[in-house]
């Protein structure tokens, strides 16, 4: 058994990240058309980017979003950008090192338009 994360964030309609959420799961290889399955997983972590969310503090979506994640079971924190994407690189690295996303390209797309909203290139992470 090999232990990874999954990945998901959560952007507003102008594209900007208001939460990453990182999940550890338990990988079981299998043979077949499909080479593994997830078969566990543990405690997700949510970071709200406490930027994007302060900016956007009266969208309906956002606020939504917002209340029904703090319900949830998980880690949840609100850090500010600078300090949001070493936290989930440093679970990613605790938890397996291995980050699978479902749309990664356009998560990097995401990700780099947050960069730029949150601070351009004085407020490089």
């Amino acid at each position: 058994m090999k232990y990874a994360c999954v990945y998901d964030s959560e952007q507003t309609m102008a594209g900007l990240i208001h939460h990453l959420c990182v999940t550890p799961v338990h990988l079981e290889y299998k043979r077949g058309p499909v080479p593994f399955v997830i078969t566990g997983s543990q405690t997700p972590l949510v970071i709200e980017i406490e930027e994007v969310t302060r900016f956007y503090k009266d969208d309906p979506v956002v606020k939504k979003k917002t209340e029904d994640t703090r319900r949830d079971a998980c880690e949840y924190v609100v850090l500010p950008w600078r300090r949001a994407i070493p936290k989930l690189l440093r679970f990613v690295v605790e938890n397996g090192s291995t980050l699978f996303s479902h749309a990664w390209h356009r998560d990097l797309v995401f990700l780099s338009r947050t960069q730029e909203f949150i601070g351009g290139k004085h407020n490089r992470i």
